[in-house]
């Protein structure tokens, strides 16, 4: 969680506070994906070809085929809700893309994210931060209130963790843009 929202303060604040945000945009677009298929790549790997040598044993092959209809359309994290499967019940099971469910919640945040973020920029700061608080709140609440199929790996029950990073973002920006106005006043060097 600390993680999510940690990268996303950092995705956000670079992408909209560097004086050279237009030139370095596609090359930290390309690095980050490039970076993000090494590391799908590797983990797909490592749970296709383990240390013993086996690939996917006969006995695997329906948990694994049923799974992979989930996990490549990005919607593993939905499976749960459709079988009735409760947290545990997954975390009990051997599952070769158990852990798919994440991946598959950021790319949905990832796909809502511009318009998240586009309706936020024409509010006004105020309002923006109350939305962001509004949102956190009642996404903390479905996910304490969902049953345990839902709430613990659909997208509205992780929303608040992404906009947590989202509201660091604007708070840091809103308390960095003061203390560069209180500098200029006093004729120190600006943060801007």
């Amino acid at each position: 969680m600390a993680t999510t929202v940690f990268s996303m303060y950092l995705v956000l604040y670079k992408l909209t506070h560097s004086p050279y945000k237009y030139h370095l945009l596609p090359y930290m677009c390309a690095f980050l994906q490039g970076l993000r298929g090494v590391s799908i790549t590797l983990v797909l790997g490592f749970h296709i070809f383990p240390s013993c040598g086996l690939i996917v044993l006969p006995i695997d092959r329906p948990d694994f085929t049923s799974d992979l209809k989930w996990a490549l359309p990005l919607v593993y994290n939905v499976e749960p809700t459709f079988e009735h499967h409760t947290y545990w019940e997954q975390v009990k099971s051997v599952r070769f893309l158990a852990q798919t469910w994440s991946l598959c919640c950021e790319v949905q945040y990832y796909l809502i994210a511009p318009l998240i973020h586009s309706i936020a920029k024409i509010l006004p700061t105020q309002l923006r931060l109350v939305g962001y608080v509004f949102s956190i709140s009642a996404s903390l609440f479905y996910h304490w209130t969902a049953p345990s199929e839902r709430g613990y790996s659909l997208l509205p029950a992780r929303l608040w963790q992404f906009l947590c990073g989202a509201l660091a973002a604007e708070l840091s920006v809103i308390l960095l843009g003061q203390n560069g106005k209180k500098d200029k006043k006093e004729g120190g060097d600006s943060l801007d």
